[in-house]
């Protein structure tokens, strides 16, 4: 069940699980497997704060390749994130939740008919604002999906840490500032 609140934490915040070596412990390791790469698939599908459909994917590669010096070395990204919502359209611009998302490097496309008959709007990043965008869709706070929601077992035990720390987390997600 932990791989699963990583994979969904993962999903809607963007953030790594602790102690999984930036993203090398995350993937299927593909010395295992005895290849030289290995991409792995989250895909997540909720409604939206407003009651839309929205199907949420990002795709991840693992690669091993050796250095000049003959030495392995395993290699993580991100490589594609894709949101898909399904909705009325407008004949005008997009939605305002997902206009910061319509910048450099992002493919918007308007279709008539979404696979379940409903229009949808589709976004592709390949470095995406997605760790904004779904938390915004969700219409929960990244810090309180982070926190509370899906909070990892090892991190669990933060509302006993020291004062400084605490008020920190609280800022964080009561979204408070000085």
């Amino acid at each position: 069940k932990t791989t699963v609140i990583e994979c969904l934490k993962m999903a809607a915040t963007g953030v790594l699980p602790p102690n999984c070596d930036k993203g090398h412990g995350f993937v299927f390791d593909p010395n295992v497997a005895g290849v030289p790469e290995v991409k792995g698939q989250i895909k997540l599908m909720f409604r939206s704060a407003a009651g839309k459909q929205v199907v949420m994917s990002r795709i991840f590669q693992l690669t091993n390749q050796r250095n000049r010096a003959g030495v392995l070395k395993t290699t993580f990204k991100q490589l594609e994130s894709l949101i898909k919502i399904f909705a009325e359209l407008d004949s005008s611009a997009a939605p305002e939740y997902l206009e910061h998302a319509m910048s450099y490097h992002t493919h918007f496309e308007r279709k008539v008919k979404g696979e379940n008959g409903a229009p949808t709007q589709t976004i592709t990043k390949k470095c995406a604002d997605m760790d904004v965008l779904i938390p915004q869709l969700m219409g929960v706070p990244k810090a309180v999906l982070e926190s509370v929601i899906f909070c990892h077992q090892e991190d669990s035990n933060w509302p006993l840490s020291d004062k400084a720390a605490l008020k920190k987390k609280f800022d964080d997600i009561f979204g408070s500032a000085r």
